[in-house]
């Protein structure tokens, strides 16, 4: 089935569902924690996760993939919208106003695999916006005035970089973690959630980010809009990514499997650097 959803319809979508974000920021929340041991909130990512689902469950031709949950089998779809509702969500309740919604349309190709097309990452707090489309570019918004993106080339002077790991993260990142700061050519820059670090890169702001995780729920958005910019993505040991298993987690919630990591980067070169030192810790 053709999919008649547009960018600009996403990206409406995205600001008018992630205003939770806006309203609960710096407002007495009731947080509880999930299996994992990261936050959840009732009234914050688990009220926009069911509004994204109720909004596919309208529909015929998207299914529903949520990082808080999904509805009906999203596996019987061609385009599946992938949804974390908020990213970085302990830095949100620590007052970060960098806390994004992250919504990507992904498409299931003849191989199986599915692959970003339209993208939207929106920080309602401080109202930064990052939209692509596969093999339409980047747009940056940011208070209102727009641009394309561009991502900074090859830098012999350094990259402002960061390392996304935490106690338990796999494939030795910690470690490499160390290394990596130690070395000369990479500056530690850190902004609240993944997701917007990434819209960072796309809007050459940012050289690179490292990211650990086994979920590719945000990292389809940061691919999708870093490569319009003229980004390098890759996996942790230099594979360029292409394509997503849709897979069942031991709790039964669907999810985009990650398996080997990720590198988000504004250039091949600062990539391959970063991937050099995670593969030589394991």
């Amino acid at each position: 089935m053709q999919l008649e959803f547009s960018p600009q319809e996403l990206v409406v979508l995205v600001q008018e569902l992630s205003r939770p974000i806006f309203t609960h920021f710096q407002q007495p929340i009731e947080w509880g924690t999930k299996a994992d041991g990261t936050l959840v909130s009732e009234d914050v990512d688990i009220k926009i996760n069911n509004d994204f689902c109720d909004w596919c469950a309208k529909r015929d031709d998207i299914g529903f993939v949520g990082e808080e949950g999904a509805g009906a089998d999203p596996g019987q779809y061609k385009h599946i919208l992938a949804l974390d509702p908020m990213d970085g969500t302990r830095a949100y309740k620590n007052g970060n106003k960098t806390c994004s919604t992250v919504a990507t349309i992904m498409e299931c190709g003849g191989d199986g695999l599915w692959r970003p097309i339209k993208t939207a990452i929106f920080a309602p707090v401080v109202n930064f916006l990052v939209a692509a489309e596969r093999g339409s570019g980047t747009l940056i918004e940011k208070d209102g005035v727009k641009k394309s993106g561009q991502v900074r080339g090859p830098n012999q002077d350094g990259y402002d970089i960061y390392v996304s790991a935490w106690r338990g993260v796999p494939f030795h990142l910690m470690r490499a973690k160390q290394e990596i700061y130690a070395r000369e050519q990479f500056s530690e820059r850190r902004f609240g959630g993944i997701a917007a670090f990434g819209a960072r890169i796309a809007a050459g702001r940012v050289d690179a980010c490292v990211f650990g995780g086994k979920s590719a729920i945000e990292t389809a958005g940061m691919q999708l809009a870093v490569e319009e910019a003229g980004g390098y993505v890759c996996d942790l040991f230099g594979n360029k990514l292409d394509g997503y298993e849709l897979v069942v987690k031991d709790d039964g919630v669907f999810d985009f499997a990650l398996p080997k990591g990720a590198i988000i980067a504004s250039n091949q070169q600062v990539a391959e650097q970063l991937s050099s030192v995670v593969r030589s810790h394991n």
